[in-house]
């Protein structure tokens, strides 16, 4: 009898342990919006026309994170999403045409960071990561560009249960695509030359799944 007493709650700390354990891990599944800014670039001709923006159309974005809570708060993540859009260029005279069809990937690690308890229904949480965004444009000989990209924003989990819930975030993405150099004039050292570097801005809004292991 002494044994059973002895053995029951010890298999009951272990059942406890693995649960907790089981929610260590986060997979999420979602779909959102995509808006992104115009880029100058220096001007383009192409048939007879001065291209000096370009710009990848707003469109539906989708992806997947998975996730490890390192503590109770802090949270480490792998996200990819995608977007399937097309390219556009703004003539000097601001006309804007078409410039084929273009998909952009991001790959991002995180950190999350949350608040209230592990179990609270509603949690909210911060993000930022650093990664690459991915450019493929879809033409005959055109070859795709990697640039180095960060992302930053947040969003709140709202849990069903132990094992699923809804998450809900926004994100703010700015991917390097490269740096202008200008001569700024200095009455006593002459010319210097300055870069200015430039950012193509995605900003992202999605909802999806949260499951839990």
């Amino acid at each position: 009898m002494s044994k059973k007493i002895l053995i029951l709650p010890l298999f009951l700390l272990l059942v406890g342990a693995a649960d907790m354990m089981a929610q260590k891990w986060e997979v999420q599944p979602f779909i959102g919006y995509r808006f992104s800014n115009s880029v100058d670039v220096d001007a383009i001709e192409h048939e007879g026309l001065f291209f000096d923006q370009i710009k990848i159309a707003d469109g539906m974005a989708y992806g997947v994170s998975v996730g490890y809570f390192l503590t109770p708060k802090v949270s480490a993540e792998f996200a990819w999403s995608s977007q399937s859009s097309d390219l556009r260029a703004t003539t000097v005279g601001g006309v804007e045409y078409g410039a084929g069809d273009m998909t952009v990937h991001n790959f991002h690690g995180n950190i999350l960071y949350h608040f209230g308890d592990p179990d609270s229904a509603i949690r909210p949480y911060i993000l930022g990561g650093l990664g690459a965004t991915v450019y493929s444009p879809d033409a005959p000989n055109a070859n795709g560009k990697t640039k180095f990209s960060t992302n930053w924003g947040g969003g709140v989990k709202i849990n069903a249960g132990k094992h699923m819930g809804i998450r809900l975030q926004g994100r703010w993405i700015p991917t390097y695509v490269g740096s202008e150099d200008y001569i700024v004039w200095d009455p006593y050292w002459g010319p210097w030359v300055l870069s200015d570097a430039k950012y193509q801005h995605q900003f992202e809004v999605s909802a999806g799944l949260n499951l839990r292991f």
